[in-house]
């Protein structure tokens, strides 16, 4: 298969457990665009904390952040979604009561009320930093401004944070999607964003066939693109899920399996 765009996640799948990136994985990465593929990193990060991703990658161009809510290219907004704002103050009215950590994140703006261990956790990953400041202000500028959030994110514990999952996923005029990028990571976006309809999104807009497109994740966020694409990848360390709906399980991200699967499917030098 003559594969011209790879769509990988980030966490848990191209950082290993250590948050860095395996040497083999960069050198599989950089031959693969030496030979004219497109990768593009797609995550629920904000474009900011895609960004070092792509410079240690030695790459540029096209990243997929929130989740699918918004595509960006060296810069540039190509595609943006966003939570309404009325309703995102619902979500962080519910989610406030049952003492969760809130992220608002809009364009490339974070926006957090204090901090705490899993916002700094944040931090160390990502190396951006929010602004502190009242999240109930911000939700009410975007009401004044009829603009809307891009993403939320909630965080606690596993337990509190799939408790009020669950609250959230049943309220069906919210019309929102519902995720979890980790067990004790509730990422919420637009009703219509999703990985893979932005990775959809994306073979529009560069005249791509699908089934020229190889997608690789790990967690609940990923399994629409690894539906999508031609070639769906589940990470060895993958949930079961994800597994289920891919047409191929590499190595774990501790053992460099994105390089794995492209030295398989792309560069065809797999050991």
């Amino acid at each position: 298969m003559n594969y011209q765009m790879i769509c990988c996640d980030i966490d848990g799948t191209l950082l290993d457990s250590k948050h860095r990136i395996p040497d083999r994985v960069k050198e599989a990465v950089r031959k693969a665009v030496e030979e004219g593929i497109l990768f593009v990193l797609v995550s629920a990060r904000t474009p900011e904390a895609v960004r070092p991703i792509q410079m240690e990658l030695g790459i540029r161009g096209i990243t997929v952040c929130y989740a699918g809510a918004c595509i960006v290219e060296d810069r540039q907004v190509l595609y943006s979604q966003a939570i309404e704002a009325e309703v995102a103050k619902k979500i962080c009215d519910i989610a406030g009561k049952y003492g969760l950590s809130i992220s608002l994140f809009r364009g490339r703006e974070w926006f957090v009320e204090q901090m705490d261990d899993h916002i700094q956790l944040e931090i160390d990953i990502t190396r951006v930093f929010p602004q502190i400041t009242s999240i109930h202000h911000i939700l009410q500028q975007c009401i004044q401004e009829k603009a809307g959030i891009n993403k939320i994110m909630l965080t606690a514990s596993t337990e509190k944070v799939r408790e009020v999952g669950e609250i959230l996923s049943a309220i069906p005029e919210l019309q929102v999607q519902i995720g979890y990028s980790k067990d004790n990571y509730l990422e919420i976006i637009p009703m219509e964003t999703s990985k893979g309809n932005a990775v959809k999104k994306l073979c529009e807009l560069k005249d791509i066939n699908p089934q020229n497109v190889i997608a690789i994740g790990d967690e609940n966020l990923d399994i629409s693109m690894i539906q999508y694409a031609g070639m769906g990848v589940a990470m060895g360390n993958a949930i079961e899920e994800l597994k289920q709906a891919a047409d191929f399980t590499t190595r774990t991200n501790d053992e460099a399996g994105v390089a794995y699967a492209l030295e398989r499917f792309v560069l065809k030098n797999a050991d």
